[in-house]
């Protein structure tokens, strides 16, 4: 058997086993007691109690030990709350343990209001909308720094630091218990931390709750003795002291096994990618497609306009069919489209029931092309918008994109590996790109960016740019297209990415990043493969045409690739539900 659960209970270290048993057997005396025997017990928890505090860079006396993470976590909740019943006001996330969202629920039903602070699409608390919601009444904000499901780690000192200039008398409690022995942890800015040691090779049945010694807290449990007042009981000696032999093991070596971690993480990564047999490749798209169906299984729709194939770029893309005299197979006469063209294709997507059309257009028009069909479709229709043009936007117009709130602006890498780059691409700079992504990030827009795979970059690049990725706070989107050879172009003779190699990208992409839309062109893959993409985790298809599309517009693609109808009953079919307006 291989066990993988450790997020949820960690195997006993036998170490950890052993202290416990030898405290236990060694040690009888009641730690409260006077006696001899009670006196060598306390010392024994006292000593353990200090190896605890100083791993964590806390006080002794800020230690309080538990049953485990979850009465921890409803002493901290209710302590706090109960003991300070003047201020009736808590915050949350949708994200936290039920033995967080549990006890906020039990004060809503005495009078307590509690709110959910907003999370962006990787997960992580909205700093603004934590300013917002917090006031004078606020008396908790409780956020875990590490989600027990989806690994979403918060940036709890920012978010304690925060907390404090806005309202210095609300308290912030952190779960930490998915933290501890895995990350470092700083507690300079929470006041309140739970944990339990089976997340860490410790025993089952104990934790401990952190509690700053300026804090004052109603108890649970009342009367009685023990190494603190906010927790009465007979002290746990054999588990106090297996969790600081667990905790001490814990952050032994702790850079070098986080290294490893790492290293693990990356090879894992890396040999899915490797995967040949066409049963691996099944199983690994499986797994891709419960990540997908686990957040949900609506697919979203998106239709093209494409704007102008007029291109400013020299040399050109060695690649490109698209740009006026580049390929009989492609654009090969050039267009653009006026106002009126956009709007009535436009038009005639919103009234298909397409919720998403994407505005696509050549390089060199410093986003002024994007900015004008933006302000065509939120003017005219109730269409989200993906604007696509390439890395030619400005600061100018991306604000401008901002402030007509475009959905999400498109900026495809393409790929990471710079030399490749520069000769698939001698017009343009990778970085120009990547600083085109990086504005639209820092603009608040969402973020489309992916990867043309079959360039001729090799497996670590594809690794390499899945992980770059990650840098944009904004991404929301991967885009995953195979390479298809136009004729008449430099790269004419240049191999199509194999269908496989594509999936394998999607799969690994949907594991990396379980919420993210993976967007796949449907003219790209053709018609028959669209059920295989959606069999890897994808949950966007892009230019889907609808029946009533003006073909007499001219530059949306092919309309045997994309037909709606047959797209959706392909959704319909895999059990998935085609998002529609």
């Amino acid at each position: 058997m291989i066990y993988l659960d450790y997020s949820a209970t960690t195997p006993v270290n036998e170490e950890v086993l052993s202290s416990f048993v030898k405290a236990t057997k060694n040690y009888i005396g009641n730690p409260n007691s006077l006696h001899k025997l009670g006196v060598e017990s306390n010392k024994l928890i006292n000593d353990a109690t200090k190896q605890i505090s100083d791993i964590l860079n806390v006080k002794p006396n800020e230690i309080i030990y538990t049953s485990g993470a979850s009465e921890a976590n409803n002493l901290a909740i209710k302590g706090i709350c109960l003991r300070n019943n003047k201020r009736k006001h808590i915050i949350t996330t949708e994200l936290e343990h039920s033995s967080v969202i549990g006890p906020c629920s039990y004060l809503q039903r005495l009078g307590y209001e509690v709110d959910f602070v907003k999370l962006d699409e990787n997960g992580i608390v909205d700093l603004n909308d934590l300013k917002k919601l917090i006031k004078e009444d606020t008396i908790l904000v409780s956020i875990a720094s590490v989600n027990s499901e989806v690994g979403v780690l918060q940036p709890i000192n920012e978010i304690g630091k925060l907390i404090k200039e806005v309202n210095k008398n609300t308290y912030f409690h952190s779960d930490i218990t998915q933290s501890v022995g895995k990350v470092k942890i700083n507690l300079d800015y929470v006041d309140l931390a739970s944990f339990s040691a089976q997340k860490f090779y410790g025993l089952k049945g104990v934790g401990c709750l952190i509690k700053k010694e300026n804090i004052v807290l109603e108890p649970l449990i009342h009367g009685g003795k023990s190494t603190t007042v906010y927790r009465s009981g007979t002290p746990a000696l054999g588990l106090i002291v297996s969790t600081a032999k667990a905790l001490r093991l814990a952050y032994l070596d702790f850079d070098k096994k986080y290294d490893y971690v790492c290293f693990l993480n990356k090879y894992l990564k890396e040999e899915l990618l490797k995967i040949n047999k066409e049963e691996d490749l099944k199983k690994l798209c499986e797994t891709a497609v419960s990540i997908r169906n686990k957040h949900s299984k609506l697919i979203k729709l998106t239709s093209t306009v494409h704007i102008t194939n007029k291109c400013t770029i020299q040399p050109r893309c060695k690649y490109c069919g698209f740009a006026p005299k580049t390929s009989t197979e492609g654009y090969y006469e050039s267009f653009y489209k006026t106002d009126e063209e956009i709007l009535k294709a436009a038009i005639s997507i919103e009234e298909a029931g397409i919720p998403r059309v994407s505005c696509s257009g050549g390089y060199g028009y410093k986003g002024k092309q994007a900015v004008n069909a933006t302000e065509i479709v939120k003017s005219n229709t109730s269409l989200e918008i993906l604007v696509n043009v390439g890395g030619d936007l400005t600061e100018k117009s991306i604000n401008k994109l901002a402030d007509l709130n475009a959905d999400t602006v498109c900026c495809n890498l393409e790929t990471i590996n710079e030399d490749v780059f520069n000769f698939v691409k001698p017009g343009e700079t990778l970085n120009d790109r990547i600083e085109t992504c990086q504005g639209v990030s820092d603009a608040g827009i969402e973020l489309s960016s992916g990867l043309l795979v079959g360039l001729g970059e090799s497996l670590e690049d594809k690794i390499a740019h899945l992980r770059y990725l990650n840098n944009f706070e904004t991404l929301g989107e991967i885009p995953i297209m195979g390479f298809n050879p136009y004729k008449d172009t430099p790269m004419a003779n240049h191999p199509p990415s194999p269908l496989e190699e594509q999936l394998k990208i999607m799969a690994v992409t949907r594991i990396m990043y379980p919420e993210i839309r993976i967007t796949v062109p449907t003219p790209t893959i053709g018609p028959k493969n669209v059920e295989y993409s959606l069999n890897a985790g994808a949950n966007n298809l892009a230019t889907v045409i609808a029946d009533n599309y003006p073909l007499e517009v001219k530059g949306v693609g092919s309309p045997v690739c994309g037909n709606y109808d047959d797209v959706v009953s392909v959704i319909n079919k895999l059990g998935l539900t085609p998002q529609t307006i």
